[in-house]
């Protein structure tokens, strides 16, 4: 799969437990509307 990103963009791939990430918002690590709003509609999705 290729992932198109601007040329000052700078993208990491990590694996986490869905727990995790959950704790990792609740913290505020993760504070971004997009990655939280994805995060979210996945977890409704796959019924987590």
């Amino acid at each position: 799969m290729e992932i198109k990103v601007n040329k000052d963009e700078v993208l990491e791939v990590h694996s986490f437990d869905f727990a995790e990430v959950l704790e990792m918002i609740r913290s505020g690590q993760i504070m971004d509307a997009k990655s939280i709003s994805g995060i979210f509609m996945a977890k409704s999705h796959l019924n987590f």
